[in-house]
């Protein structure tokens, strides 16, 4: 090994640690060193503790004593020692027996919670019923209730020696004579805190009922103040609302005998100005909206209810019109066929000729218009046997003609029955008509 400045070249690690200095402190000594760090002139130490002694080997006794004691000191090292390791298998430990503890009492809790509850429903059941039956309330479970009140336990029997002992029988009586006065007193304090319970709840029920029947006077007392309230605003609304008519009224009367605008002043208008917007302000003050649109809504609907009736009446007019237009229509058109009867002289029938005599003839229909078609209808009827009757006969088809042939007439005289009725509607309106004068 050559010499360096430092001594670490062949170590693959540093040691971060002095080299220990020599007990002697002669020239090996820590500083000391005449060839410096690592010189070959330095003694070697071992880092590694020797166990056993030079010599022969253990034998089997001290073998297997030795091996004992490893074993211990193995089990020792292992609880005693205080590395992380060894703390966190602690702390598990610890953590899993309070775990363990917490559950059970967890456990215990709700069992006695459960056994709690079922006791005091017992309770109330059997002072509910003792409530309701008026008896003495004894012997309700009061006890049971709280902790502790079991009393003693029950003594137990004495044995035979102890029976023959007079000292022992003594002892006994005396026990059961103080097992029986702490029982009573028991009993009579939790008659004690049963009365006193039952006080409280009497109090607590008549307070809630007291103080429900003040709220209830309080409601009807605001109810009352809120009515008379109520009624005092519609008086003041309704004197308002009389003072506006008077008012009103007044500067209507007043109206007439005001001067125009022109001949006001620049006071008087002001003032006349200021009058008008305290008008209005009043008005709208003292206005109830909901009867404004009520009679609003009345109005409107007397309006509407005017119109639609006077629609109707027109058109009831005007259908009235119609009739009598339609039904002189047809009566000039019976009257000409009349009358074309009596000029060709084809029927004496005395019922006919009064028929026409009654019938009015004087419709607007000039003659020339009925010579016309009486000559049109000559012509169509020339070559054939026409029946001039009024009264249907047997030939079916030229009395089906006949009929349409008015019809048309009638369409060609009033143009505006054009606009609801055919040639065969009229056709059928005649044959109607014609049954009436026949009948």
């Amino acid at each position: 090994m050559t010499e360096t400045d430092h001594g670490y070249d062949n170590f693959k690690g540093i040691m971060l640690c002095e080299r220990p200095a020599n007990s002697g402190g002669g020239r090996y000594s820590a500083g000391g060193s005449k060839g410096g760090a690592g010189s070959p002139s330095e003694p070697f130490k071992s880092a590694v503790a020797e166990t056993h002694k030079l010599g022969l080997p253990p034998t089997g006794e001290s073998r297997s004593k030795i091996s004992s004691l490893v074993a211990r000191n193995r089990r020792i090292r292992r609880y005693t020692q205080n590395n992380a390791l060894t703390k966190h298998r602690r702390w598990l430990s610890r953590l899993g027996l309070t775990t363990k503890v917490a559950k059970a009492a967890d456990e215990i809790n709700q069992i006695e919670a459960e056994e709690r509850k079922r006791k005091f429903k017992n309770f109330t059941t059997a002072l509910r019923k003792k409530i309701l039956e008026g008896s003495p309330l004894d012997n309700v479970g009061w006890a049971s209730l709280t902790r502790g009140q079991g009393g003693l336990p029950a003594s137990r029997e004495p044995t035979p020696d102890e029976r023959s002992e007079p000292e022992g029988e003594a002892e006994m009586a005396a026990a059961k004579k103080l097992t029986k006065t702490l029982k009573k007193k028991d009993r009579d304090e939790v008659d004690l805190q049963m009365s006193t319970f039952l006080d409280e709840a009497v109090q607590d029920a008549l307070e809630r009922e007291r103080e429900q029947k003040a709220e209830e006077e309080a409601g009807r007392e605001a109810e009352l103040e809120a009515s008379a309230a109520a009624e005092a605003e519609r008086e003041k609304e309704s004197d308002q609302r009389a003072k506006d008519a008077l008012r009103r009224e007044d500067s209507k009367a007043a109206g007439s005998s005001k001067k125009p605008a022109w001949a006001l002043s620049k006071d008087q208008a002001r003032a006349l100005e200021e009058d008008e917007e305290d008008e209005l302000m009043s008005f709208v003050s003292g206005l109830d909206y909901d009867s404004y649109m009520d009679d609003f809504d009345k109005a409107e609907e007397d309006a509407i209810d005017g119109i639609v009736k006077r629609v109707d009446e027109e058109s009831t007019e005007e259908q009235e019109n119609w009739k009598k237009s339609f039904v002189t229509a047809v009566n000039e058109a019976i009257n000409d066929e009349l009358l074309e009867k009596n000029m060709n002289g084809d029927s004496d029938d005395e019922d006919l000729k009064s028929q026409a005599d009654r019938q009015s003839v004087g419709t607007g229909v000039t003659k020339a218009s009925r010579m016309s078609r009486m000559s049109r209808r000559s012509k169509r009827e020339e070559g054939s046997n026409w029946d001039s009757s009024t009264v249907v006969g047997s030939n079916d088809k030229e009395n089906v003609g006949r009929k349409m042939d008015l019809a048309s007439e009638v369409l060609e005289e009033q143009p505006h029955l054009k606009q609801m009725h055919t040639a065969q509607s009229i056709k059928t309106i005649l044959e109607s008509v014609k049954e009436e004068v026949a009948a």
